[in-house]
């Protein structure tokens, strides 16, 4: 029988950890400390696995047959659900060390070694005076021709054009770094990981 909200609300934890099946492969767990988590046990080349749905109140009961109506939809795609969770945290993680800070930091941190020390000196300028105020916490990848402008300009106000060169220049660098690059490869690494275990479990 299906869960109701009422009969969550009133469970108490247990000496040993209780399952409250809702259908579908989804149940709650509740631990002895009080802990209320949604899980999914499901099927995957013959496997049985283990999906993580969140814990709740956090995750209503509404939300957590949401998730597993979504996961169930990517089985029938052939898709584990898992390895989908998996790829999504390691995308948040690269966008989150995706802001023009931290790519610029990295830049400076790889790249500095192999640059003059006044060249390095004049981009840490730069980067610290004309670019970090405007773009320091933007997403790379969303940072869009209009806002390149303002600091570009306000530069232009009180600096030769060659300096303006300097930063239209030097705006590329985090721009182009490698590091997104490879994150975006590592994501794809880590999908393609999981479609060659799939398919080893399959055989």
């Amino acid at each position: 029988m299906p869960l109701t909200d009422q009969e969550i609300k009133k469970i108490k934890p247990e000496a040993k950890p209780q399952k409250l099946f809702d259908g579908g492969g989804l149940f709650l767990l509740v631990t002895p400390q009080g802990g209320k988590c949604w899980r999914m046990k499901y099927r995957f080349t013959g496997k049985e696995k283990l999906l993580s749905l969140g814990t709740y109140p956090e995750v209503t009961l509404k939300d957590a047959r949401s998730r597993r109506e979504e996961a169930r939809k990517q089985l029938a795609q052939g898709v584990d659900p898992s390895a989908t969770k998996r790829i999504e945290k390691i995308k948040a993680k690269v966008q989150a060390g995706d802001t023009f800070d931290a790519l610029a930091d990295e830049f400076l941190a790889v790249k500095g070694p192999a640059l003059a020390v006044t060249t390095i000196a004049k981009k840490k300028e730069i980067f610290k005076n004309n670019l970090r105020p405007w773009l320091g916490t933007r997403p790379v990848k969303e940072i869009t021709a209009p806002e390149l402008l303002p600091p570009v300009l306000k530069l232009g106000q009180r600096c030769a054009r060659r300096r303006m060169g300097e930063l239209r220049r030097w705006l590329a660098d985090p721009v182009n770094y490698r590091a997104l690059d490879k994150a975006e490869f590592d994501a794809n690494g880590e999908q393609q990981k999981a479609k060659a275990q799939a398919s080893n479990e399959a055989r």
